[in-house]
Formats: C-alpha cells, sequence, structure tokens
C-alpha cells in the first residue's frame, strides 16, 4: 500500500502537481462554495473566541482547493 501511494505522489510531482494539505478548521467564509447549501449544511460551525469570528470544520476540501489554487495563479504560476 505505501509502494502505490509513494508511486502516485512521484507521478503526479513528476509532471508538475504540488501536494496540497488545506487546514482541518477554517474560517467559515472560505469554507463556502457558491450554489452549494447542502454542504453548507453538512460543515460544523463555530465561533473563535478571540477573533469573533465563525470557523467551520471542512465538510468538503473542494473550495479550499480552490482558494489555494486562485492564490498561486495569482502569483503568475502556471496551474494544471
Amino acid at each position: 500500500m505505501v509502494i502505490v501511494r509513494r508511486t502516485r505522489l512521484l507521478f503526479y510531482t513528476n509532471n508538475g502537481f504540488d501536494l496540497v494539505q488545506p487546514p482541518l478548521i477554517d474560517h467559515l467564509e472560505s469554507l463556502k462554495f457558491q450554489g452549494n447549501s447542502d454542504l453548507d449544511l453538512r460543515t460544523f460551525s463555530l465561533v473563535d473566541q478571540i477573533s469573533g469570528r465563525l470557523l467551520g470544520v471542512r465538510a468538503d476540501i473542494t473550495p479550499q482547493i480552490a482558494r489555494i489554487d486562485s492564490y498561486l495563479s495569482e502569483k503568475n504560476r502556471p496551474t494544471e
């Protein structure tokens, strides 16, 4: 199993992809995805006691990956 995972990681790395590990808990507005109210219902939310902002435990990794890709694209870095 470890060999299969390593082989896949090397394949993606060799083809220009980066490994991304978004946080499990993030600001709620960062976890929102337009048009997906089901995802909003599955996101557990809580209040940050220091800033008062809403935090959420991700139900789906897609919005975070899209935000990371958008950030990297702004730096003129090619994305696949």
